[in-house]
């Protein structure tokens, strides 16, 4: 949306819409002003890190500085609003806020908070778990961890989330356990997709690696590389069994990947989109 010689036409229409939000006074046009106010910012300090910055990037940085400052305050009258829905979103803008002051501490109050409003998301359960964790307190992560599998359906979408935060955690026998039913829980849901799935046996492939699982992780990876997948598909299995057995000292087996990698005959932008698809899984 932001680019350093300037702004694009999408951003220059953002900028139209948060004017208008910020013009109004009712709840909802105050979260949407927050939430752009906050991407604007954003954006702003990542394009000021390029080269040759235009003085428009530098005039939004400053502007939207003290716009975020003005929605803090107004996501905080929100907060204690009647309306729980509006007031659990507002809770978390100003803990996304808070974390990208690096105020860990205050984001999770935030999120607690906002918790209570709505026990029963998960998105919010898992944040306040990943903070925690940044915040350098393992303990309460790991209760809000628990916390998850006792209040949250084990689908397996959940249990994948379970299963990566178990690993930042340093708990690699429970993420295994954990991507393990995951795995088992998307073959028998209906509503799961295919990509679902196909991030689900990722996260099983590399955790059987860090358990030193080799064989049973190459099995799985050559899956996701069969013929029934798509060549880009097929690509980031590759790439990422490459990758990872090369990480982890298997450099004959390593070597065998990129083989199969080469023969596949992927294309530049096939590697690309591979390559986006495995940095999307974290």
């Amino acid at each position: 949306m932001l680019i350093a010689r300037g702004l694009d036409p999408k951003a220059s229409l953002a900028l139209e819409v948060a004017a208008l939000l910020r013009g109004r006074g009712d709840a909802a046009s105050r979260l949407g002003a927050a939430h752009l106010h906050f991407a604007f910012e954003r954006g702003a300090r990542e394009a000021m890190r390029g080269p040759d910055v235009a003085p428009a990037i530098e005039r939004l940085l400053r502007q939207s500085q003290g716009w975020s400052a003005e929605s803090v305050e107004a996501l905080k009258a929100v907060a204690v609003g009647g309306d729980k829905m509006l007031a659990a979103r507002a809770l978390t803008l100003l803990a996304e806020s808070a974390l990208a002051r690096e105020a860990l501490d205050e984001a999770a109050q935030r999120l607690t908070i906002a918790i209570a409003l709505e026990p029963q998301s998960a998105d919010l359960r898992f944040a306040l778990a990943r903070v925690y964790g940044q915040a350098g307190r393992p303990a309460e992560a790991l209760a809000a961890r628990d916390d998850i599998l006792r209040t949250l359906p084990r689908t397996s979408a959940n249990l994948r989330r379970v299963a990566l935060l178990s690993a930042r955690l340093n708990r690699n026998d429970e993420a295994l356990r954990f991507a393990s039913q995951a795995l088992q829980a998307a073959q028998t849901e209906r509503s799961v997709s295919t990509v679902q799935a196909q991030e689900i046996a990722f996260a099983v492939a590399r955790l059987l690696l860090q358990a030193d699982q080799t064989e049973r992780a190459t099995e799985l990876y050559n899956g996701l590389a069969s013929a029934q997948w798509g060549r880009t598909d097929r690509a980031a299995a590759l790439l990422d069994m490459e990758a990872r057995l090369r990480q982890a000292g298997k450099i004959a087996e390593a070597d065998r990947a990129k083989a199969s990698l080469a023969a596949l005959r992927a294309t530049a932008p096939e590697l690309d989109a591979a390559q986006a698809f495995l940095d999307s899984l974290g």
